[in-house]
C-alpha cells in the first residue's frame, strides 16, 4: 500500500516490519468559544436569566496544505472534475452561530411550596474530526494499493497496473520485502477519466457551504412541594433539530431511467413458451406479441446481457435497481451515474431534521424518620427524525450499506423517510426507593432490644430499581433493491393484506421466540418501488427489576459492617430486542431468520450504546463492607 504526497507529488512506501513510515496528514480543527450569562433578581419571587453563546468554528484545514477538493460541481453537470488545491475543506466559516440562553423562575403568591420554570436556548454541533480524516483520505491519489500475484489457470503473474512487477517470486532467490514505488504519480489521479462503476474511485466531500447543525431546546416546568417530604414536578420538553448532519450518495444509480425496459422485460418473460427477456426464443425467433426493449433499441446493451441468468433473478424479484445497478457496470453507455469518475459520491450535508416532544413526571419522597427513600420518573414522548444514527460515525458513511436496516431506502428523497426516530420509546417508567425495615434498637418494633436480639433483628434495609421502556420501531426490509442500487428497499404488503403487528411469539422448529409466523404478509414492491413506511412497526418492551438487601451491624462504637446481596435481573426476566437488533435475526423478507429474536437478551440497543441497563439474566453477588 502506498500513500501519496500530493503536495511533492510523490509516493512513499509502507515498509512492512518497520511500521508506518509515511507522512502523516495533521488536520486542524479549531473551535472558540465566547459566552456571557447574568440573572436579575426583577421581584422577590421571579428571577431572570439572559445568557449569550458565540462558537467560532472555521472550515477544517489541513497542516501540510494538502487540502482538495473539487474544482466545480461533482454531479457532473458542469463537466470532468479534477480535484484541487484548496485552504480549508469547505468554504462556510458560520460566524453567525450565536446562541442564545433565556430561563425563567417564578415562585406564584407568597407561598415557597411552588416554582415554575421555563426556559430556551440554542445549541450548536461542529464539525466531527473523523469527518474529516474520512473525507481526506477519499481524495483521488491520496492511496494507492499495489499487487503482483499468479492468477488464473496457467499461473500468469498479474500486476496492478502503474506498479512495478515482482520478477523474483521464490523466497530463495531473493523475494522483495517490499514492492517498488508505482510508476504513476498522485497527481494524475486527480482528474479521474470516466470508467465503468467497478473501477472507479469513491469520493467524499463536504458540502462547501456546510452550516452548523443546530438545536432549538425549550421547557416549562411545575414543581410543587406536599406534605411529609413529597416532592412532584410536572413539566414539557421541547426539541428541534435543525440542519443536521447527513451523508448521501450523489452518484446512486436509480432504476427510473430503464423502468420502461425492466417492465417490458417482466411482460416478454411472462407471456412463457421460453420467451426470453428481449422478446426471442432461444433459435432468435420474435415472440408473438413480445415488447420492445429501448435499452436495445437505444443501443446502450445487447441482448446477451439481458438475457443473462442474473437478469432473470432480478425480474423475478422486481430487482430493478440492482439490474440498473449492473447494467451501470457493464457499460458508460446507460449513464445511469451522475458523473461516471466516480463510483459512489457521498455528500455530508445539512439535509437532516428532528423533533422531540414529551411531558415529564416525578416524584420524590425525601429520606426521613420512617426510613424511605422513593424516587419516580415517567417520561411520555415522541421522537421523529429523517435519520437515527450519525451518517459517518466510526466507518465512512456510518454503516449506512446497501443491507443496512438503517439505510434510507432513497438517498436522494429524505422526506419518505420522516418517521419515528429508531431509538423511539413511547413511554419510560423508572422507580427507585431505599426502605429502611423498623425492627432493632431505636426503631418501632424491637426499639428496646438488647445487644444480641438488636444483632438479630436491626440493621435491615432492601432496595431495588425498577426499570420501563416501550419497545423500539423497526422497519420490515424487502432484501432486494426494487429502485435503486445504493440500498434495499422495505418490504411492501400483499394486496389486501392488513398491516400484521409484530409480537413475541413461540414458532415451531425454531430457537427463541419470533416476531412474525412467516413472511406471507409481505411481498417485494413494484419495480421502481420503496415499499411501505419507515419503522412501522413496533418492538418489545423491556422492563427489568435490579434489588438488593443489607444487613448492618454494629460490632464496635467505631466499627462497622454492612453485608450486601445484590440481585441484577432479579425477576431473571428476558428481554429481546427487535429483528434489527437481534444477535440472530433479520428484518429483511429474504432472510431465513427473518422476524426472529434469538438469542441473547439485553436492554434496547440505544440504552446499550449509552449505558447497559439490566443483564440478560439473573446475576447474584455479595459484598461486605467494613467501616473503621
Amino acid at each position: 500500500v502506498f500513500m501519496g504526497d500530493l503536495k511533492s507529488d510523490t509516493f512513499l512506501p509502507f515498509r512492512s516490519g518497520e511500521g508506518v513510515t509515511l507522512w502523516a496528514q495533521g488536520q486542524r480543527a479549531k473551535q472558540f468559544n465566547f459566552y456571557a450569562q447574568d440573572e436579575w433578581k426583577v421581584r422577590r419571587n421571579v428571577t431572570l436569566s439572559l445568557g449569550l453563546r458565540w462558537e467560532v468554528n472555521p472550515p477544517p484545514s489541513e497542516a501540510g496544505n494538502r487540502v482538495r477538493v473539487p474544482n466545480r460541481n461533482i454531479d457532473g453537470s458542469e463537466g470532468p472534475v479534477t480535484f484541487v488545491e484548496a485552504e480549508r475543506w469547505y468554504r462556510n466559516f458560520n460566524w453567525g452561530a450565536l446562541g442564545p440562553r433565556f430561563g425563567v423562575t417564578w415562585s406564584p403568591g407568597s407561598s415557597t411550596k411552588m416554582v415554575i420554570r421555563a426556559g430556551y436556548g440554542m445549541a450548536f454541533d461542529p464539525v466531527n474530526t473523523f469527518q474529516v480524516t474520512s473525507v481526506a483520505a477519499a481524495v483521488p491519489g491520496q492511496t494507492y494499493r499495489c499487487s503482483s500475484a499468479f492468477t488464473g489457470p496457467g499461473g500468469a503473474l498479474a500486476t496492478t497496473p502503474g506498479c512495478q512487477a515482482v520478477t523474483n517470486m521464490r523466497l530463495g532467490g531473493g523475494f522483495p520485502n517490499e514492492m517498488a514505488p508505482p510508476t504513476v504519480k498522485p497527481s494524475t489521479f486527480l482528474t479521474p477519466p470516466a470508467q465503468l462503476s467497478t473501477n472507479a474511485p469513491p469520493a467524499r466531500i463536504f458540502d462547501p457551504n456546510l452550516k452548523l447543525p443546530t438545536v432549538h431546546m425549550w421547557n416549562l416546568t411545575v414543581q410543587r412541594q406536599l406534605g411529609q417530604g413529597y416532592v412532584v414536578t410536572a413539566g414539557y420538553v421541547g426539541r428541534r433539530g435543525t440542519r443536521l448532519y447527513r451523508s448521501w450518495d450523489m452518484n446512486q444509480v436509480d432504476a427510473a431511467p430503464i423502468l420502461p425496459s425492466f417492465l417490458a422485460m417482466q411482460r416478454n418473460v411472462a407471456l412463457g413458451g421460453g420467451c426470453r427477456a428481449d422478446g426471442t426464443l432461444a433459435n432468435g425467433t420474435p415472440c408473438a406479441n413480445a415488447v420492445g426493449l429501448p435499452i436495445l433499441q437505444q443501443g446502450i446493451t445487447n441482448a446477451a446481457f439481458v438475457n443473462t441468468a442474473a437478469t432473470q433473478t432480478d425480474l423475478n424479484q422486481n430487482a430493478a435497481g440492482n439490474f440498473a445497478g449492473r447494467l451501470e457496470q457493464s457499460t458508460l453507455n446507460a449513464r445511469l451515474r451522475r458523473n461516471q469518475q466516480f463510483a459512489q459520491i457521498l455528500l455530508i450535508d445539512n439535509g437532516g431534521d428532528s423533533n422531540y416532544h414529551a411531558g415529564q413526571f416525578t416524584m420524590r419522597k425525601r429520606f426521613d424518620q420512617a426510613g424511605l427513600l422513593m424516587n419516580a420518573a415517567y417520561t411520555l414522548g415522541k421522537s421523529i427524525d429523517v435519520l437515527s444514527i450519525d451518517p459517518v460515525l466510526s466507518t465512512v458513511g456510518g454503516g449506512l450499506t446497501a443491507t443496512s436496516a438503517r439505510t434510507p431506502a432513497d438517498g436522494r428523497n429524505y422526506r419518505n423517510e420522516r418517521a419515528r426516530s429508531d431509538f423511539d420509546q413511547r413511554h419510560v417508567l423508572n422507580l427507585t426507593g431505599i426502605y429502611e425495615l423498623p425492627l432493632g434498637k431505636g426503631k418501632r418494633f424491637g426499639g428496646n432490644a438488647g445487644r444480641a436480639l438488636d444483632l438479630l433483628l436491626g440493621g435491615w434495609s432492601i432496595n431495588g430499581i425498577h426499570t420501563y421502556q416501550s419497545g423500539e420501531p423497526f422497519t420490515v426490509r424487502s432484501g432486494m433493491m426494487t429502485h435503486n442500487f445504493s440500498a434495499q428497499s422495505r418490504a411492501a404488503l400483499r394486496q389486501g393484506v392488513a398491516l400484521p403487528q409484530a409480537k413475541l411469539q413461540s414458532k415451531a422448529g425454531t430457537t427463541g421466540p419470533v416476531y412474525f409466523q412467516d413472511v406471507s404478509a409481505f411481498t417485494f414492491p413494484e419495480p421502481g418501488d420503496v415499499g411501505i413506511g419507515r419503522n412501522v412497526f413496533q418492538g418489545p418492551s423491556y422492563w427489568n427489576l435490579d434489588a438488593g438487601i443489607s444487613k448492618g451491624f454494629q460490632i464496635t462504637e467505631r466499627v462497622r459492617a454492612v453485608l450486601r446481596t445484590e440481585l441484577f435481573n432479579a425477576l431473571n426476566h428476558p428481554n429481546f430486542r427487535n429483528p434489527r437488533d437481534a444477535s440472530v435475526g433479520s428484518p429483511a423478507i429474504t432472510s431465513g431468520v427473518f422476524g426472529q429474536a434469538c438469542c441473547v437478551t439485553l436492554s434496547t440497543a440505544s440504552s446499550a450504546t449509552i449505558n447497559q441497563n439490566g443483564e440478560s439474566w439473573r446475576i447474584v453477588q455479595f459484598a461486605l463492607k467494613l467501616s473503621f
